[in-house]
């Protein structure tokens, strides 16, 4: 199909499915996203903090079976998106109250293209 989105406003959300895409995959994904004019990317995604903060670790850790955490912000300023607001949430904060939970944080981005 082609369509002419040249001139559209482009809404990219995600919410608990990019942590099972493989780093290599989300490279791919985020160069074609950045590539849109008039694009905001939304994502809410479940990560772990037992290796760094997920906003900083500037790749990608295999975590439990399928899963990663990403460094979201990293991947899409690689591929020219401005970030706008990029935040860790702890839900499970103080982590000994939910030990269920260590560890797991949510990683909130929004970002967009020019």
């Amino acid at each position: 199909v082609d369509i002419d989105l040249k001139d559209k406003k482009i809404l990219v959300y995600a919410s608990g499915s990019l942590s099972y895409v493989q780093p290599e995959h989300l490279t791919i994904f985020f160069n074609s996203v950045g590539k849109f004019r008039n694009l905001k990317i939304l994502l809410l995604e479940g990560a772990s903090e037992s290796k760094g903060k997920p906003n900083e670790i500037k790749t990608s850790i295999y975590g439990s079976p399928f899963s990663y955490t990403h460094d979201y912000k990293w991947y899409a300023e690689k591929s020219g998106i401005e970030t706008v607001k990029c935040e860790i949430i702890r839900p499970y904060y103080p982590y000994e109250d939910f030990p269920m939970h260590e560890n797991t944080v949510h990683y909130f981005y929004y970002g967009k293209t020019k």
